[in-house]
């Protein structure tokens, strides 16, 4: 059997997408990126992360990008990490970058 499906890696890996009605219990790993508007209660690795304003996540995160918008417990482990006005974060929080919105609200300790 010949398998021709392409492996692709971080940006071409495309965007996974967990809607507000799903809830998940376990761990994801992907090579794109994900974008969080339900419920996670597991350890996420991708490429990029984005948490919505709707979505709540609780364990880590390890990823190249991280945009935390929703409510987060856990610790992240990323390049460039950004927290948006809208975010309610306690964390542990180790980057690269860091971009903080003016009204986001973080309890956790930052390392770069």
């Amino acid at each position: 059997m010949n398998d021709t499906t392409p492996n692709r890696t971080g940006a071409e890996a495309g965007r996974s997408f967990l809607s507000s009605d799903l809830e998940i219990k376990g761990d994801i790993v992907a090579k794109g990126a994900i974008e969080i508007e339900g419920r996670v209660d597991g350890n996420i690795t991708a490429d990029s992360v984005l948490l919505g304003e709707g979505g709540v996540l609780t364990g880590d995160i390890t990823a190249q990008t991280v945009d935390l918008q929703g409510r987060y417990t856990g610790n992240v482990k990323g390049g460039q990490v950004t927290v948006r006005r809208s975010a309610v974060v306690e964390a542990g929080i180790t980057y690269a970058d860091l971009v903080v919105e003016s009204g986001a609200r973080i309890v956790g300790k930052l390392s770069k």
